[in-house]
């Protein structure tokens, strides 16, 4: 599996954003969640990912039709090496993956269109991830692609890991998932 740059992964958008610091911290407005929903796709369900943990791994998640989803992922606290993995048959990037860091500092949030798996590993303790999500988690038709896919790329040894996300599936079984839907 190749690696790519972000910008490189047909459909995935970055997006920068600026934060003010004076003597009582900082704030930072990330986007009007609702204008961001709607230009992307992403529906009004939020999450939040607390890792106590540098070392924790989590993914690579994806959903199958018609619960695949489209994430807004922003990391709000620590840093984490956030990875995508193209699974999509029609795209240019297909079988592709890209790793970059994120932080809050950075002022970067992605938006990850459906068909990409994707995961994290915490780089710093207590490392949390907001996410906007545009479906449901459907246990039916979740999915895990195997970190081991990408041993050689994390950038610490594993200290935490679901069963789940232990057991993963191979890449090709995972590309043998995805059909004409995800033109």
């Amino acid at each position: 599996m190749e690696r790519v740059d972000h910008y490189d992964i047909e459909g995935i958008d970055l997006i920068s954003y600026s934060y003010k610091d004076d003597n009582r911290g900082s704030f930072s407005n990330l986007a009007p969640l609702g204008d961001l929903f709607k230009t992307f796709g992403v529906g009004s369900s939020l999450a939040v990912s607390k890792n106590p943990t540098a070392g924790t791994l989590r993914g690579l998640h994806f959903q199958l039709h018609p619960f695949a989803q489209m994430k807004f992922v922003t990391c709000v606290a620590g840093s984490v090496f956030d990875v995508v993995v193209d699974l999509r048959p029609h795209s240019r990037t297909y079988g592709k993956w890209a790793g970059r860091v994120l932080t809050l500092e950075d002022c970067i949030s992605l938006v990850i269109p459906p068909g990409l798996a994707h995961g994290f590993q915490t780089i710093e303790p207590e490392s949390i991830l907001l996410y906007g999500i545009s479906a449901q988690h459907s246990a039916e038709k979740s999915r895990t692609l195997s970190y081991l896919e990408l041993e050689n790329e994390w950038p610490l040894a594993i200290t935490e890991i679901s069963n789940n996300d232990a057991a993963g599936l191979k890449l090709l079984q995972c590309l043998n998932l995805f059909d004409e839907r995800w033109q």
